[in-house]
């Protein structure tokens, strides 16, 4: 029998389109239906149960005054992340590394009374003498960001003469002994990039010593304050401006005056602010300190009001002169690392017991620490992060 090819073609394409057709599901004129609208079983489902990671946050200090550190007679200290106060070494004034590697301090000799620089390193408790020189006093010794591996100290022929220290540095490892500049002395702080220091020799220009280069002069007339001496230097936390306590005639008159004066390094410029006329038969206490974040100033002045006899008076203020506030008969401002609370020291009535205080930024209500066992007769250091 003969079969037709038309109509076999014809037959084979009408068989495969309705092969598509049921492969396609339902349609109608045209329009596919949503096979969400058809009915269908339902599929129990479960919400995941979320999951905590650990994190490595630490919590926070247990104490307000957590990483205060401080020094007394029987050595330095600080107050721990628990709120403990323990010794940090039995030397005083003595300064840890930014690391937390070493622990620097001055080591009289018990003959001689000349000192030297020695190490601790706070892992193992090893001592060493890293300067070994009987012949020169070496003394105050300050680390330098950036630079881990050397200690700047001041260093000089005579005893007790650390105003007048020449600047000199040695090498964690005893190594390198220098003295950076022997005809002039006074070594100042340390800018916060670690690239040079000042000199504080109460004068009316003051030198500036920058690494691998040469020592350049400072000198106020440049920022429109002449005929002004200098002294206490103080870096602003981002290392764009100075202050300094000044001296000078600063009114129309012939009057020695005191102040405090912000020199700002990129533009040339200078604030004066808190000018006073000392008044004679007080101590004079110097205290000159940046908050962290750059937002204020905290002093201290002597032989001036509100302050009666041998007080001093502590003062905040803004780096522009403005919002300055009266905090007390009080001294040794040190700022919180988060600048959240400034720390200071006085005294009880009778002149027996030094009492620390707590102040809370923008409020400056001291409030005396007296939950903790603080060592007798201590000084404040400065506040690192527990």
């Amino acid at each position: 029998m003969t079969i037709n090819r038309n109509k076999l073609s014809t037959l084979f394409a009408a068989f495969l389109f309705g092969v598509l057709l049921a492969s396609c599901g339902s349609f109608e004129t045209g329009v596919f239906v949503d096979q969400a609208d058809q009915p269908k079983d339902e599929i129990p489902t479960e919400l995941p149960t979320p999951v905590v990671l650990e994190t490595d946050v630490p919590p926070p200090p247990a104490h307000i005054a957590s990483g205060l550190r401080f020094t007394n007679d029987d050595g330095t200290w600080w107050i721990d992340r628990e709120g403990a106060v323990r010794m940090l070494i039995d030397k005083q004034y003595a300064r840890p590394s930014l690391d937390g590697k070493w622990i620097a301090y001055e080591e009289e000799d018990p003959i001689t009374y000349m000192a030297d620089i020695w190490l601790m390193d706070t892992t193992t408790g090893e001592r060493r003498n890293i300067t070994n020189t009987p012949d020169r006093d070496d003394v105050s010794p300050k680390w330098v960001p950036g630079r881990p591996e050397i200690i700047l100290f001041g260093s000089g022929t005579e005893i007790g003469r650390t105003n007048s220290a020449n600047p000199t540095v040695v090498g964690v490892d005893g190594s390198g002994y220098q003295i950076l500049d022997p005809d002039n002395g006074g070594l100042g702080e340390v800018s916060p990039d670690g690239e040079m220091f000042f000199y504080d020799r109460r004068e009316r220009s003051v030198r500036a010593y920058y690494w691998d280069s040469e020592t350049e002069v400072f000198d106020p007339a440049d920022y429109d304050l002449p005929g002004t001496k200098l002294f206490i230097p103080s870096w602003s936390p981002d290392g764009t401006k100075i202050a300094w306590y000044v001296a000078g005639h600063f009114s129309n008159d012939e009057t020695n005056q005191l102040g405090i004066a912000v020199f700002d390094l990129q533009s040339k410029s200078s604030v004066l602010m808190h000018v006073f006329s000392p008044q004679a038969g007080s101590d004079f206490h110097e205290y000159l300190a940046w908050s962290p974040d750059g937002e204020w100033l905290a002093f201290t002045t002597s032989s001036e009001p509100p302050a009666t006899g041998r007080a001093p008076n502590l003062w905040v203020i803004r780096p522009d002169g403005s919002d300055e506030v009266y905090v007390g008969e009080v001294s040794a401002p040190i700022w919180r690392y988060d600048s959240q609370y400034l720390a200071f020291q006085g005294w009880n009535n009778a002149l027996t017991e030094v009492i620390i205080y707590l102040a809370e930024a923008g409020t400056w209500q001291g409030e005396r620490i007296d939950d903790l066992p603080l060592p007798e007769g201590i000084t404040l250091l400065d506040w690192v992060v527990p």
